[in-house]
């Protein structure tokens, strides 16, 4: 079998191939080769830094929305979002070993490397390597932890790129919530989506995988009877911040799935630099927020003066009364009061649990945003301007909290187009109308090659199928997304899940640790809002319903449900 990367290139290649036969047929215009790097840059903002005590936790809210009127192959945007990096900024070492992609390719961004060393990203976007493209984005995690070495992880069992289940030794993303799926391709919304918002936040729990917060690196012989070899086991301290996800949605509030604190140290077992400088152990940092724009397919041709044209999707964006399009809104970041120490010493002294965050002076902080000019390049970085003419980005504070997005010049309520047209003038390219495109060279009349769905996520490795066979119930349960895929999961207790089978538990951890989410699911219902409200008013987005389930009887709390298949049967 070819592996995953080879076979969908094949598969785009053909399906290609089909597409330009079927557009330079006779009952068609002329056909032009589709490039790629029709839109590169970013919108973005810059984020006040916190002080430092306040690097445990960020929430904001962004919106979400059919960027497109419908789907489109080699495309990827992402949506507004943001990078989580571990704040080692007084740190004068290199953090990415010899043996990295980025140490070994990524020399500029030497000699720390501390913004490429590990990150937490992701969000709402479109793909390339989406199987089972929809109209309405999706929502994603994303986070490296080895300097982007090895496959970035996106899903408890998957990585970001590949459709096969990582090795129990890749894993990194334990499943929390026991009312909410998450499919490997990610998460779905309603239909209706257009410019709603979700509240989104990282937060560090305190959940001790280990007592002494440390974690025994066993070597395991290979052959059927493995066993621990004592005599090769090392030491390297782990610390016990577990990255959590939450949203507010309409009809979700509450975590979601979290980082494994492991995950983050694994990278030290080689290179004792680095040992305590990962998430597992720092406190956090977040600069900016912004949409990327990384892989755009466009059109060029020449006119008879040898004068270049350049044809873009049509990008859509949703446009309030004031002619504004908000993308991020509602920025806090926490301090260790935010929810970490409270919900500590709660686990302690068997207390309530907290079921919301802290957003008093000395738990959170407020920061301001300043927008920065749109600035956006095509094919072989050639500058694209005039569209500050369109459109500019802003920023403001609303209810003393940050609003950054854009303003357009002459955009009515409803969606406002970016400019999809630029000819050539001189170096630059500038954004025109279609009208001023000529007739003659055929630009206007084509067409983006349409978005196919994919492959099938699955488990294909002997080892990995192992840790995926310790289920709670042997039902096997099918739903269906708008997206048109089909998501099979079964139930697992939460110790048992197959991304915390790599960590080689004793039963003792394992029992507090799964008494410890019993508490949390008994605590934390699913309408319960633990972030502040969006300043802006805005509406909350709908998840797709199908994903939202209840626990089976007798497995209410200390279970949750994984998701073992995404295809389309």
């Amino acid at each position: 079998m070819l592996p995953t990367n080879v076979f969908l290139f094949k598969r785009r290649f053909l399906f290609t191939g089909l597409w330009l036969l079927i557009m330079t047929s006779p009952m068609q215009s002329m056909a032009l080769p589709e490039q790629y790097g029709g839109l590169k840059g970013y919108i973005s903002a810059n984020i006040d830094s916190p002080p430092s005590d306040y690097g445990f936790g960020v929430s904001y809210y962004v919106s979400t929305w059919a960027l497109l009127k419908k789907p489109i192959a080699n495309f990827q945007i992402g949506l507004p979002s943001t990078w989580i990096t571990p704040n080692n900024s007084t740190f004068n070492q290199p953090l990415c070993p010899s043996g990295t992609t980025a140490r070994d390719n990524w020399s500029e961004r030497g000699p720390y490397y501390q913004d490429v060393f590990q990150t937490i990203e992701g969000g709402f976007g479109f793909w390339v390597n989406t199987q089972f493209t929809s109209a309405i984005p999706k929502y994603r995690m994303n986070a490296t932890a080895d300097c982007y070495t090895k496959q970035m992880i996106s899903s408890p069992g998957w990585g970001f790129t590949s459709t096969t289940a990582l090795s129990p030794d890749l894993m990194g993303i334990a499943q929390l919530s026991n009312h909410i799926l998450v499919p490997p391709d990610g998460l779905t919304f309603t239909p209706q989506t257009q410019g709603e918002v979700m509240g989104i936040a990282w937060m560090a729990l305190p959940l001790n995988f280990t007592p002494a917060s440390s974690r025994i690196i066993s070597y395991i012989k290979t052959t059927i009877g493995s066993l621990i070899n004592p005599n090769k086991a090392q030491m390297t301290q782990t610390g016990d911040q577990t990255w959590t996800l939450f949203i507010n949605a309409q009809n979700f509030k509450g975590p979601i799935a979290f980082y494994i604190p492991d995950y983050w140290s694994r990278l030290s077992d080689n290179y004792k630099v680095i040992v305590g400088r990962g998430l597992d152990a720092q406190p956090a940092i977040m600069n900016g927020g912004a949409m990327e724009f990384n892989t755009v397919p466009y059109f060029e041709a020449t006119d008879v003066n040898n004068i270049n044209y350049s044809k873009i999707p049509q990008l859509q964006f949703p446009v309030d009364e004031n002619g504004q399009t908000l993308l991020m809104e509602g920025i806090y970041f926490y301090s260790k009061q935010g929810i970490y120490t409270p919900l500590k010493n709660a686990l302690n002294a068997d207390t309530s649990i907290p079921t919301s965050f802290n957003i008093d002076t000395a738990s959170a902080w407020i920061p301001t945003c300043h927008a920065n000019p749109l600035h956006f390049t095509q094919g072989n970085n050639i500058e694209l301007i005039g569209i500050d003419e369109i459109v500019k980005t802003f920023a403001s504070q609303k209810n003393g909290r940050c609003l950054f997005g854009l303003q357009w010049s002459a955009a009515a309520k409803g969606l406002a187009d970016f400019p999809s047209y630029f000819m050539q003038q001189g170096d630059k390219r500038t954004a025109i109308d279609a009208e001023k495109v000529p007739a003659v060279i055929q630009l206007t009349s084509q067409e983006f090659i349409p978005a196919f769905f994919g492959n099938t996520y699955q488990v294909l490795d002997k080892d990995a199928q192992t840790a995926w066979n310790q289920w709670a119930s042997d039902q096997l349960i099918s739903v269906k997304l708008n997206d048109g895929s089909n998501v099979q999961y079964r139930w697992y207790k939460f110790v048992d899940q197959p991304s915390l089978q790599n960590l080689h538990l004793t039963p003792e951890q394992k029992n507090a640790l799964q008494a410890m989410i019993v508490k949390l699911h008994k605590a934390w219902a699913t309408d319960n809002a633990f972030m502040p409200a969006p300043p802006n008013n805005s509406t909350l987005v709908n998840v797709d319903n199908v994903l939202l389930v209840t626990p089976p009887a007798g497995l209410e709390y200390g279970y949750v449900p994984i998701v073992t298949n995404q295809g389309m049967k």
